[in-house]
């Protein structure tokens, strides 16, 4: 079955929890932990949060037989706000790059639904909104170490514009390089 991208609705908010840790080394517990009410987890917090149509208006999902199997999150990327963590000072230099970019701040897909199509998907239906939208670019960032990734990116036309040092201290990943990958779009 083909994959189907579109727009999210609150019935997703579990599994975009669960997709969003998975794209970003479990960092989103970190900000949802502080969002905690009594007796909640922080994923019990983030599927809360995600719930709210505010919250999801920037996602996308690829549904294979009417399940979420994948996440996109982009959105125009702004002036970056100061870092709430220090050790995202190097994201935030990054980030300051590509102002009027389409940031793709997310993308995920569950284990047993890659090599599907999937992320392809995702990927196309995240270029056909910067076209959209007038973005020059489509931009993302990724671990240096994360070769998988990279390698679909590069296939998409994504190439290195910088990189810089990451030292996180608040999530689960060893010090190594975050890298911007930057994809012109046809004028």
């Amino acid at each position: 079955m083909s994959a189907e991208v579109r727009d999210t609705d609150a019935a997703h908010a579990p599994v975009l929890a669960r997709l969003k840790c998975m794209a970003n080394n479990d960092l989103p517990l970190v900000f949802w932990d502080k969002a905690r009410e009594p007796g909640e987890t922080a994923l019990d917090a983030g599927i809360r949060l995600l719930a709210d149509p505010a919250e999801r208006a920037d996602m996308r999902v690829c549904l294979r037989d009417g399940q979420v199997v994948g996440l996109a999150q982009s959105f125009l990327s702004p002036e970056p706000p100061a870092p709430s963590l220090p050790e995202l000072a190097p994201l935030g230099r990054l980030k300051a790059r590509i102002v009027g970019h389409l940031y793709l701040d997310t993308i995920a897909v569950l284990p047993a639904a890659r090599r599907t199509g999937a992320a392809t998907a995702l990927l196309r239906d995240c270029l056909a909104r910067a076209g959209a939208v007038g973005a020059p670019a489509v931009s993302l960032l990724v671990l240096g170490q994360n070769h998988g990734a990279r390698a679909t990116y590069e296939r998409f036309g994504f190439a290195e514009a910088a990189r810089a040092a990451l030292q996180p201290e608040h999530w689960p990943i060893p010090p190594q390089d975050i890298v911007l990958m930057t994809r012109p779009l046809d004028p």
